[in-house]
This record gives structure tokens, sequence and C-alpha cells, in this order.
């Protein structure tokens, strides 16, 4: 039986969206003794996190928790969240990191400001901050069991990973704002970065991918949808039971179907190194390491740490 002695933590990001808030209940109900539950979220006070913080101590069955502030448009937030988070793991404040689940996500169809490090904001939140953070902590891993799982997403499909390349799409005046981009646009730009998390370079001993397929609930990293959008997304969510008993449950589901899958993999799953870059769809191996080109990976790799202005490391 595993003892409170033994207990490891679970880094998740965006704590408080709609697929980490049933991710960190899923983990809550089913494995309280065996993980401690570290909640990131942009604003750790605001109305979901507060339901989130409810819900899991209604629980009453000795889940720990803590909530941390993680403004992942910020490099500054998410550097002081890394040094906060290693300080915390290192003095044992906290207990060992077992699994960073980056689930924090951000899409947009209309023009939003760059950031204030001057970077297109899909780009910073969904690939940036989250390889800052990834590389800041996989040091603390547990060793030879930790895991990353990078939440992922099927318009990856629609992206490039030499996108952010033109700079003229990457970089901007902080202030100002992205071009507009409209339903396709907007997901190409999303994919693209969602396709940049997917070749990860040099990881740690066993860095997951996980596509939660087409989730019929709402959605809270998204604003703005365009009208077509917002109706395809009525379609899926009214076809999906339908689906479902199709056999197509990796396709059509709620949110508590990817929210289970990732609380299994991250918490039952037996994961070594020779495992890494496993593609997930649903609670499905749908991929093996070979889908994560190595040449895609280095030149990922290279341009991020040169973006960053950061020094060559290794992880």
């Amino acid at each position: 039986m595993t003892t409170p002695a033994t207990k490891t933590s679970i880094l998740l990001t965006g704590a408080n969206g709609s697929l980490g808030t049933y991710t960190a209940l899923q983990i809550a109900k089913h494995h309280p003794i065996s993980h401690h539950l570290i909640l990131a979220a942009r604003n750790p006070t605001d109305v979901n996190s507060k339901n989130l913080t409810a819900l899991l101590d209604a629980l009453g069955n000795g889940v720990t928790y803590a909530f941390f502030a993680l403004d992942l448009a910020s490099l500054a937030s998410t550097r002081a969240f890394v040094a906060e988070l290693r300080s915390q793991l290192e003095t044992g404040v906290i207990p060992p990191l077992h699994a960073i689940i980056n689930c924090a996500a951000r899409v947009a169809f209309t023009p939003e400001p760059y950031t204030v490090d001057g970077f297109h904001p899909i780009y910073q939140i969904n690939y940036l901050a989250p390889w800052v953070l990834t590389t800041g902590l996989v040091g603390n891993l547990v060793e030879g069991k930790g895991m990353v799982v990078n939440v992922t997403s099927s318009a990856r499909g629609m992206g490039g990973v030499g996108y952010f390349d033109d700079e003229g799409i990457a970089k901007g005046e902080p202030g100002e704002v992205t071009k507009e981009e409209g339903s396709l646009g907007g997901l190409t730009t999303y994919g693209s970065a969602k396709l940049m998390m997917a070749h990860p370079g040099k990881t740690p001993p066993s860095i997951i991918l996980f596509d939660p397929g087409t989730i019929s609930s709402v959605s809270r990293a998204s604003t703005h949808k365009p009208l077509l959008l917002r109706l395809i997304i009525h379609m899926v969510s009214t076809i999906a039971p339908i689906a479902r008993l199709l056999g197509t449950r990796s396709l059509f589901h709620d949110v508590e179907v990817p929210a289970n899958a990732l609380c299994k993999l991250v918490c039952e799953a037996e994961l070594g190194g020779g495992r890494t870059g496993l593609w997930y769809l649903g609670d499905e191996i749908v991929g093996g390491k070979e889908e994560v080109g190595e040449e895609d990976a280095r030149r990922c790799w290279e341009r991020t740490v040169g973006v960053l202005g950061m020094e060559e490391m290794s992880v």
C-alpha cells in the first residue's frame, strides 16, 4: 500500500480549464493517497479555480493539492513559477515530482495582443512557455519514473513545424495586435504550436503526446469563435452520443473521457524510456516514437533556444 511518505506530485497546467478540471478531479478521486496535485492557472482565484477547489475539498478523501499562479503569456511569470516550484521540491515542502501535464492551451480566431515578451500569444502560450517550464523542471522529475505529457490537438495536422520561423508571424511589439486570421488561420496557428510540442527534441526519459480528440462539451481555451465553427461544435456535441455508440469514442466524447484517460496514463501506466514518444488518442495508442521526426525535433530545439536567447543546453 502506498503511504504518504511515498506520495509524489503531479503538475497540471491549465488546471482551471475544462480538461484540466476534470483531470484533476479524476486523479483526486482515484489516487488521493498516491499523488499530490500541483494545480497551475493564470488566475488561481477565479470562479473556475474556486469551483475546482470546492469540488476537491468536498471529496473528503485526504487528497492534497495546492494552486499556483502561472501566466504562460509572461516568460517572467513562467520562470518565477519554475523557480518557486523547484525550491519547494528540493526542500521537501511538496512531494517529489512524478509527472508534468502540459494541459494549458489557447486558440484565437480574432486579433489578440502580442505578449509582454513580444511573441504571438498562441505561439508563446502553447509552445514557448511550456517549453521553458518543462526544461526548467525536468531535472526534478523522479529519476527513472518521471514523465511529461504534452496535450496536443488534431489541429496539428493543419500546422507546420516552420510556421513560426516567419518573424512577421512569431513576433510583434507588446501591445500591438496580431493579424486577422479567421477560422482557418486561427487553427493553422494553433495547430503549428501544438505540432511543435509534438517534436520535443532532447527530452526526458518518458514524454507522451496526448490528443484528447474532439470534445463535445464547452472548451475554455478559445474565445470569439466564428459562427461556422460554433455551428460545427454544436453539431459535434449533438452527434457525439451516437458516434460513441458506433464505436468511435476516441473521436467524439465528453471531456470526462480524455480526463479519465489522462488520469490512467499518468497514475497507472508503467512507462519506461523505451516508450517515449507514444501518441495517445483518447485512451488508445495510435502511434509510436517514429512519428516524432528527429530532424524536426532538432530544428525545433535549436530554433527555440535561439528565439528565447538561451545558451545551448542538454536535457
